[in-house]
């Protein structure tokens, strides 16, 4: 059940044999069952969004409906517009508002009004609190105005058809989408159209004049696009101790409708201060969860995010709230948010990706997905861990041509990770065709973020790529059994020469530079001895004759089927308890 408000338009009276006549306005609103009115409704009405086009009043009752506010401070208004008359037989409209508390209930304002004699403004009716029961109203079919639907708004209906409010209702809400609902209904001419969704003129040359109207109009006062309710939901997101979820909400439906461009939600962070923070390196408590927030809903600012707080003088305490921040968002977006959660796993995908191009943020990329408390550590363990592997057993049949490197789909083979991985498979590739290969060494810090992850298979492909072999420690985890080569997913992987370990040649930065020869004679003549002379050649490229055939190799892990491959179960965002 609702409580049903109102107030009228202010005007002196007198009372005469069929009922009243106007002395002139008092300038302040009567008949109000609660004063002062809410301000949002307040504002609305200063900023002339229930307004008629001057002298467009006919005898005929025109309803406008708008949901006003923001989140926190929302209202379903109803105003009720009809003719008076003043002493002097001057005509001017009149409004009586009927509101209730929260955006979505403007329907059963509708339908109370209509079930209770539709009333309209008289200043002799004792104001009191309405009730309206809320039931299971009857769904109103839009299937015949779905050409109408396609229209840009605002939409003008033919007046030379019937349109009962409830439908003007029905339809503006099916255009709104997470704008505040407004609708006109048998109107002679609004002040400002653009503000509208649908309209409903009451004649033919009333809906001419609307249409020149919206012509010539601004655009700066068209149709509510919703900024401002995301920019609140921002701002009370990262401002507040607690997570609303309304606001994850209001962001969600906006990610899902995908109304806007990644840059125009850039600008609804900029707005609050997230690029001021970052260029004048700011790391304020609201900061540091703004840049968060931002880093979830927009994924490509994750490098950005983590640049911005290793530049922090207090990192680990601002790591700490950003943590924390996380934590509140983990049960709103997991009951609200599937779009969200999508953007946290591909902002995961593309945070190890930027490790190739700034390995420098090795060390931030591994905080950000090591913490058992963060929202991105959970869509890497529940979801992303799993995918590497999968897409790694379909690398010995995209290198061989087999197939193409090409998305997952329901009737298709292919990769999960893409598009963000694309330059990793295609540059990686040749390793499964090849024994003599030239190691790459900018793979390194993927390798040992994923080592630092847990996945030691998968780090273990990394480092062989990244520097020819895989240290000892790390071989022993992946194919203790097998005592120098083992095959993960159709890759060749190859235990570290104990030698060279033990002098600690940094392999990556000797390759491709010049040794003189007094440096270098001796050292491998060192890894001779400690009986792994042609293991140091293959790894520097030289040669690799060495391998032993692949009949002997022992294979740690066999690849899934791949034609009957079922994506994993998606991200669950739960907290896990830290081991």
């Amino acid at each position: 059940m609702i409580s049903i408000q109102e107030f009228s338009t202010g005007i002196q009276y007198e009372t005469t044999p069929t009922g009243w006549r106007s002395r002139g306005f008092t300038g302040y609103f009567i008949n109000k069952t609660i004063d002062p009115i809410p301000s949002a409704i307040q504002t609305a009405i200063n900023d002339r969004q229930f307004a008629l086009a001057e002298g467009t009043i006919k005898e005929k009752v025109a309803l406008i409906g708008r949901e006003v506010g923001q989140s926190g401070d929302q209202w379903s208004v109803l105003a009720v517009i009809t003719r008076a008359e003043d002493e002097f037989g001057r005509s001017f409209p009149v409004y009586r508002f009927f509101y209730t508390q929260e955006k979505g209930n403007l329907e059963y304002l509708l339908r109370w009004w209509i079930d209770n004699q539709q009333p309209t403004f008289d200043p002799l009716d004792k104001p009191e609190v309405k009730w309206y029961q809320i039931g299971e109203n009857i769904e109103i079919s839009l299937n015949d105005f779905q050409q109408i639907l396609q229209e840009k708004v605002p939409i003008v209906l033919p007046p030379e058809k019937n349109y009962p409010p409830l439908v003007i209702h029905a339809l503006a809400q099916k255009t709104a989408g997470i704008d505040n609902v407004a609708w006109a209904w048998n109107v002679g001419g609004i002040e400002y159209p653009n503000s509208f969704h649908i309209i409903y003129p009451d004649e033919p040359k009333a809906s001419e004049m609307i249409h020149r109207v919206i012509q010539t109009q601004p655009n700066s006062i068209g149709v509510f696009t919703g900024e401002n309710i995301i920019k609140l939901a921002i701002e009370n997101l990262s401002n507040d101790d607690e997570i609303n979820g309304n606001d994850v909400e209001t962001l969600e439906t906006a990610l899902e409708q995908s109304k806007f461009t990644t840059q125009q939600w850039l600008s609804f962070f900029e707005d609050k201060g997230a690029r001021q923070a970052i260029d004048q390196k700011i790391h304020t408590d609201n900061m540091v969860c703004l840049l968060t927030l931002q880093a979830i809903i927009v994924p490509s600012t994750i490098a950005q995010f983590l640049r911005w707080l290793k530049q922090s003088p207090k990192q680990l305490e601002n790591q700490e709230i950003s943590t924390d921040f996380q934590q509140q968002m983990f049960t709103n977006i997991t009951k609200r948010a599937p779009v969200m959660s999508q953007n946290v796993s591909d902002g995961v995908k593309l945070s190890i990706v930027n490790l190739l191009d700034e390995p420098d943020l090795l060390e931030m990329t591994t905080w950000l997905l090591k913490d058992y408390s963060g929202i991105w550590p959970n869509a890497y363990r529940n979801e992303v861990d799993k995918l590497i592997g999968e897409d790694l057993s379909l690398m010995s049949d995209y290198a061989r041509n087999k197939i193409g490197l090409n998305k997952i789909s329901e009737d298709t083979q292919g990769f999960y990770l893409l598009p963000y991985w694309e330059k990793i498979w295609s540059e990686i590739k040749q390793y499964w065709l090849i024994n003599e290969y030239k190691p790459l060494a900018k793979y390194l810090p993927i390798a040992q973020l994923i080592e630092r992850l847990g996945n030691y298979k998968v780090s273990a492909v990394f480092y062989q790529i990244a520097i020819g072999s895989v240290h000892r420690k790390l071989y022993g985890r992946v194919a203790e059994t097998s005592p120098t080569f083992a095959i993960y997913r159709g890759f060749r992987i190859r235990k570290q020469n104990a030698g060279l370990e033990i002098l600690g040649l940094p392999l990556p930065s000797l390759r491709d530079k010049f040794v003189p020869a007094i440096v270098m004679i001796p050292l491998l003549l060192a890894s001779f001895v400690l009986g792994g002379f042609t293991e140091y050649l293959a790894k520097i490229g030289i040669s690799s004759t060495t391998n032993p055939s692949p009949s002997k190799i022992k294979e740690v892990d066999k690849p899934t089927n791949n034609n009957t491959m079922v994506p994993p179960t998606p991200m669950p965002l739960i907290p896990s308890k830290k081991p």
